[in-house]
């Protein structure tokens, strides 16, 4: 058995010069298209696109699937939760902030009696025009325009408490920082689809999944979470990776591949649970895709989140002229990157 985990542990190390097709080499996972999601980072083997919130579902429109690509392309499994919950949306119309937040402040005046404007949330330097902070029992939130993001973020406590939730926004806000494409910080906190949150005096629970598409290929999606361990992380890896197998988003059918549908492999330096599937869509086409799972501990000494990465082919989504990649690509891209998921460094 330790003969057959050093040789598997080799072959990890190895991971990202072993697997080589046309579209993914060795250099490309090095070619500086770095990510980072809540706490961790990954290497992406091109430029991607990053899904963030349709501005739609905030005019009160109803979106199956609220975070999206620009196109349209859905990315049902993202999940902006840090803190609290926060939207993101990218490069929104002047015009569509300022109707966005002129109903923030409307919806404020016809709720009065439970929830008022929180005008001394901000800092003074902080565009008026452009910033909206609301405060009631249980509940604070504000709304920034800031370097082409509108970022909202809303911290609740079921147990009431206007103090406690306004600090926990508050310091939320004051470790708001943008962030470039490819940017990954050194400090601790949370990456976010072009944000980031550096630690604060809060209570630091983690839910972020971020969804990328490379651009060259957008039939090919990349979706890592981080998960603050809590109940699902009574689930085994391999419980929760038959958990999202059976659970009827990813497709119809489900068929995993090899004589071990569950295999053993190491992310981020601990082990989970890896597999292999075509997926037969609803609509009958024929996809891919590579899940890997990672059990978190909630009584561990130190933080140990339940992880998840799932990269997919959806064929319908092909750049035009360009064929879909091919199962053993999609395979192929899917271990380079899962080798490459690390505990984002501090310095």
């Amino acid at each position: 058995m330790m003969d057959y985990i050093a040789l598997l542990q080799k072959a990890i190390r190895l991971a990202p010069y072993v697997y080589l097709p046309f579209l993914l080499t060795s250099n490309a996972m090095a070619n500086g298209y770095n990510e980072c999601v809540g706490r961790y980072a990954l290497a992406l083997p091109g430029p991607v696109d990053v899904a963030t919130t349709t501005p739609q579902i905030l005019d009160g429109e109803f979106i199956r699937n609220p975070t999206q690509f620009a196109d349209g392309q859905p990315a049902m499994y993202s999940s902006f939760g840090f803190n609290g919950s926060f939207i993101v949306v990218q490069n929104p119309p002047a015009g569509w902030v300022e109707g966005y937040l002129k109903k923030k402040r409307h919806f404020v005046k016809l709720n009065a009696e439970k929830i008022i404007e929180d005008q001394g949330f901000f800092p003074r330097e902080v565009d008026a025009s452009n910033s909206f902070a609301i405060s009631g029992d249980g509940v604070s939130e504000f709304n920034v325009y800031k370097d082409g993001r509108f970022i909202g973020f809303k911290a609740v406590s079921y147990d009431g408490g206007r103090a406690l939730v306004r600090q926990r926004a508050r310091d939320t806000f004051m470790n708001l920082h943008v962030r470039q494409p490819y940017q990954v910080p050194v400090e601790e906190g949370a990456c976010l689809p072009g944000i980031f949150v550096s630690q604060s005096r809060a209570v630091n629970v983690s839910n972020v999944g971020v969804t990328f598409r490379l651009k060259e290929h957008p039939d090919v999606t990349i979706f890592l979470a981080d998960r603050s361990a809590g109940d699902l992380s009574k689930m085994t890896s391999q419980q929760r990776n038959e958990f999202v197998w059976t659970s009827d988003a990813i497709g119809r059918v489900i068929h995993l591949h090899g004589p071990l549908r569950y295999r053993p492999t190491m992310m981020a330096g601990r082990w989970g649970t890896a597999s292999f599937a075509t997926v037969t869509g609803y609509d009958g086409a024929t996809d891919y895709a590579y899940l890997v799972t990672v059990q978190g501990d909630p009584n561990a000494t130190v933080d140990t989140p339940d992880l998840e990465l799932l990269v997919q082919r959806t064929a319908r989504y092909a750049a035009k002229g360009v064929p879909p990649v091919s199962g053993d690509e999609l395979e192929r891209i899917a271990k380079a990157v899962a080798a490459s998921v690390k505990r984002r460094p501090v310095q």
